[in-house]
């Protein structure tokens, strides 16, 4: 195990903990190195032994070696998420208190930096003096975020990258790991950057500019604070960084979890949105929910070519002479044949995959890889595949994880690297998407962060794509949109979804919209770390009423049945068909990286910004703003989408949080536990965790911190590049008195908030050129605003429908079996038909396999003979010639996976004055398996013929009215 001295001493400088001498750290670190440590966390047992070494050190290097030892377990807590002793979490507790101490001492010095800041700015609009780094570090230090130099530097010394990123403007921050790597492939967080602040660096990075240390920059910090407006004493660079952080406590408001957030880059990791392409994301879409079965081998196929049958290889051979830059090409214009996933084992197609993806895209450093490079990163599927990878442990992220993990520690440790390379791909496959890589990361290092989340707007995308496309069942598409409501809203985990029962889901009597959700032990596994919890849900009404729905259906079913698919349906089965279409999906409208966990991401941003309106909101005055402008004053006001503002709305977020509010206002209660009580509701046992892995960017803090900003003209010719007191500024003033009627105007200001302004600015000169990572285009342009419910239904009023499947040579018309029809659906509300019932039906009929019958195999069963009901008996029965002919299209037809509701038995009325032995021989051996009852009855005239009894299995003369119709087609 070897820590990160460089990372450590990072996370020292932005806590501003004393100068740390580079010899006791050596010390300390060999000190621990020597302990068997293995995972996230320090044991008592470990902790006792690091103390006794230190404590065997006769000099006073033992008082320095025990407080750095405190530094370092709030640094493997906070930043490696580690799990420590109770007496040294007391101790990192004593370590924040001491850090927020400091700051308190600096609150006489903030405020006047505060309030001679503000005079200074009038200042600078009006005489628009040389911008000194001084000046902006002082800028952004209180408008952006209070970063440690060090970051300070970063920025003035390199133009930084800024973008117009969810309807406002920031900046990047890269996390400097060490480690040589591309700008696109390094970590990074974003923060919300103000206009003004923008328009200083703009203008700073005109001009080169020397290099500057942190040291050269606090020197300037003295001379420039010193000096008239502010005269102020010379400070450390420490003290300047607690002056900063005081303004930010204490003027604005923030609380010292949240200063710990905005202050330190590396607590969060942002991300892009991925470009996506429309035609090809529609394309995607389309086939959500086709494609889906696994093939099985079955006993006439060899082994051996099993084992071989890896077609990455191929694959190699077909572009070992092509050159690497016409690669591209080749494939498009001669795609290859894409293997099938097959059930007893799926690396030879995650193999393909992966082989097909470095020849397309080429590597993380390099767009065209050479074929060798290639050939060694794919060579390790020989020892990967001494074990299989069977589909349903590839869909199982326990049993996956637990096969990698085994393969891994068996890989020689040349190879081992070359392992880790292929496990990073899985996680951008769709069956393979909950694979969790950082557990091969050394746990002296952070977690790596697979930063992604959407928004309302494009869950509703989801939503819409789930409800529209074909290709899915009624019962199939409604399991789907459930298990995405239950992910967005409820943040669920793949197999928390999976295992969820209908016992677990408890709908809330006093209001229709409210849920609670039980995570526990059940027979099919247990929840992440044996963590049981309780989710507390209050969804819009819409997204209810689906869950209502599938309560409705399942009323009477058993109650330790899964919520979400059929009786005694397979979880990896109930993983492919409920969850590969919402993975799907997300691909298609987001890109590869995003996947089901992502939404999880996205329930814990949603609940985080609920909560943090509450508690910065004043309702009385939101009231009041509301009745007097109409129209929302929400944090959030200014987002296009109506669904946004009516999720962050305050009545929302305070229905969301009734569980924890009791109808009691947010002032009456304990607001420092709300970070508590929201990583609660994810199963972690601290809001670190929550922060680092879950809430991404810091971008969408300040927008709670800040409402309405009165804007001088003089400040606005300076955003606009205009000069100082220019007229031209009154042509911006009356677009934004067009635009936002209810502004409040004065003859030297205009009173708005920072992002309806930035709407504005964002199309004017000094910004238009600025990226806008915005995100994906609505690809769904056809949808409506019928309720999801509704529009669910829409898909059972048709009780058949046509389907064209393309044969080798030809079209062929199929007719579909549809019996998720609108009646039956009527049926189940009614209570007539129980929906164990339709899962055994479902079951016996070939699970997810659709029935469909060809206008060929509907003339064959007509040339079979009569067909016939009886409703008493609850059977069917044909009456056909004893042929062999007869016999055959019996086979084709009635031994369908369809047909395995029924149970056959055979009556042979056998004239006669015929021979009885042949037809006797035929229908034991052609019409009848071994285990059918079959019977001969010699009659004295007629005609000979065969009378086959299709005995119904289940108890519902619906079902059976249904599929009599059906081949009465």
């Amino acid at each position: 195990m070897t820590l990160s001295k460089r990372e450590f001493t990072l996370f020292c400088d932005e806590m501003n903990f004393n100068a740390i001498d580079k010899r006791l750290i050596n010390r300390l670190f060999t000190i621990v190195d020597q302990q068997a440590i293995t995972g996230r966390q320090l044991t008592t047992e470990t902790l006792k032994n690091i103390n006794h070494n230190i404590n065997s050190i006769p000099t006073g290097e033992q008082r320095y070696l025990r407080q750095l030892l405190s530094q370092l377990c709030l640094y493997l807590q906070q930043r490696c998420d580690w799990d420590i002793p109770e007496s040294q979490d007391k101790k990192c507790l004593d370590l924040t208190l001491e850090w927020m101490q400091r700051i308190n001492e600096q609150a006489y010095d903030a405020s006047v930096l505060y309030n001679d800041y503000l005079s200074y700015r009038k200042h600078f609009f009006t005489e628009r003096p040389t911008i000194i780094p001084a000046l902006i570090a002082v800028a952004f230090s209180i408008e952006v975020a209070p970063l440690a130099h060090v970051y300070l530097c970063q920025i003035l010394n390199t133009p930084p990258v800024i973008e117009y990123f969810d309807e406002q403007l920031t900046i990047i921050l890269f996390h400097d790991t060490g480690k040589k790597t591309q700008q696109q492939d390094k970590t990074f967080t974003r923060y919300a950057l103000t206009p003004f602040v923008y328009r200083l660096l703009q203008d700073y990075h005109r001009v080169d500019h020397n290099d500057i240390s942190p040291k050269q920059l606090n020197n300037q910090l003295n001379h420039f604070l010193t000096s008239a407006p502010y005269s102020l004493t010379e400070k450390a660079k420490h003290s300047w960084h607690y002056c900063f952080l005081n303004i930010w406590h204490h003027q604005k408001g923030y609380p010292h979890v949240l200063l710990q957030d905005i202050s330190q880059p590396n607590r969060h990791v942002s991300f892009h949105y991925p470009t996506v392409n429309k035609l090809q994301a529609q394309q995607d879409l389309s086939i959500i929910y086709y494609n889906n079965t696994p093939y099985t081998p079955t006993v006439q196929d060899s082994p051996p070519s099993l084992q071989t049958g890896w077609s990455h290889k191929d694959l190699l051979k077909d572009l070992d002479d092509i050159p690497p830059r016409k690669r591209k090409d080749w494939l498009q214009q001669h795609p290859p044949k894409v293997p099938m996933w097959m059930t007893d084992n799926v690396l030879p197609k995650l193999f393909f995959h992966f082989t097909y993806d470095l020849l397309f895209y080429g590597g993380v450093q390099s767009s065209y890889l050479d074929i060798k490079s290639i050939k060694k990163y794919t060579s390790i599927y020989q020892s990967l595949s001494t074990t299989t990878l069977t589909y349903d442990m590839a869909c199982d992220p326990d049993a996956l994880a637990q096969w990698a993990q085994d393969r891994y520690n068996t890989t020689n440790e040349n190879d081992k690297w070359l392992v880790y390379n292929f496990f990073r791909y899985l996680s951008h496959i769709d069956i393979t998407d909950h694979f969790d890589i950082r557990a091969f990361n050394p746990p002296t290092q952070p977690k790596s962060v697979n930063a992604f989340r959407i928004n309302v707007s494009q869950y509703q995308q989801l939503l819409d794509a789930l409800l529209i496309m074909p290709g899915a069942t009624p019962l199939q598409r409604l399991f789907c949109v459930g298990s995405l409501v239950l992910g967005f809203y409820a943040g669920l985990r793949r197999g928390e979804v999976l295992r969820l029962r209908s016992q677990d889901i408890v709908a809330s009597k006093n209001c229709q919209q409210s849920f609670i959700v039980h995570i526990t032990t059940t027979k099919e596994g247990h929840p992440k770390n044996n963590k049981h919890r309780q989710i507390s849900v209050y969804l819009p009404k819409a997204q209810a009423a689906l869950l209502h729905e599938i309560l409705l259906i399942k009323c009477k079913d058993d109650l330790s049945s899964p919520f979400i698919g059929y009786e005694n349906e397979a979880i990896s089965s109930r993983a492919h068909y409920y969850l590969l279409p919402i993975t799907r999906a997300l691909k298609a409208l987001f890109g590869k990286k995003a996947c089901f966990h992502h939404l999880r991401h996205s329930a814990a941003h949603l609940l985080t910004q609920q909560g943090l309106l509450l508690a910065t909101q004043d309702p009385t005055m939101l009231k009041q703003s509301n009745n007097r402008s109409g129209e929302h004053s929400a944090a959030f006001s200014l987002y296009s989408d109506e669904r946004v503002h009516q999720q962050l709305d305050y009545q929302y977020s305070r229905d969301r949080f009734n569980f924890w509010l009791e109808d009691r206002p947010f002032s009456a209660i304990n607001d420092s536990l709300l970070f508590d009580v929201c990583s609660d509701q994810w199963g972690h046992s601290s809001y670190t965790t929550t922060r680092r892995s879950y809430l991404h960017g810091v971008e969408w803090l300040p927008r709670f911190f800040c409402g309405v900003i009165c804007y001088e003209y003089d400040e606005l010719c300076y955003l606009l590049a205009i000069k100082p007191h220019s007229n031209d500024i009154f042509r911006f003033i009356n677009t934004l008195k067009a635009t936002y009627t209810t502004m409040v105007q004065s003859h030297t200001t205009v009173s708005l908030n920072e992002q309806a302004l930035m709407q504005l600015l964002i199309n004017k000169k000094p910004f238009k050129h600025l990226i806008n990572d915005a995100c994906s285009p609505l690809i769904l342009t056809t949808t409506t605003d019928i309720e999801p419910l509704k529009r669910w239904k829409q898909h059972c009023v048709e009780t058949s429908q046509y389907c064209y499947l393309a044969d080798n040579k030809k079209m062929t018309k199929y007719i579909l079996f549809h019996y998720q029809s609108t009646q039956l659906f009527d049926l189940i509300d009614a209570g007539t038909l129980p929906f164990s019932t339709i899962s055994a039906f479902w079951m016996m009929t070939g699970g997810h396999q659709p029935t469909q019958l060809s206008k060929s195999q509907f003339k064959s069963l007509k040339q079979l003979g009569q067909l016939s009901i009886n409703s008493d008996n609850q059977s069917l029965a044909l009456t056909t010639r004893c042929t062999l002919h007869n016999a055959t299209l019996f086979t084709q037809l009635f031994r369908m996976p369809f047909f395995g509701c029924f149970t056959f038995s055979f009556l042979l009325k056998h004239n006669k004055k015929r021979p009885v032995t042949n037809n006797k021989i035929l229908v034991n051996t052609h019409f009848s398996k071994k285990d059918e009852h079959t019977k001969i009855d010699i009659i004295q005239q007629g005609k000979t013929q065969l009378i086959i009894d299709l005995q119904f299995n289940l108890d519902s003369p619906w079902l059976l009215q249904s599929v009599f119709e059906y081949l009465k087609q």
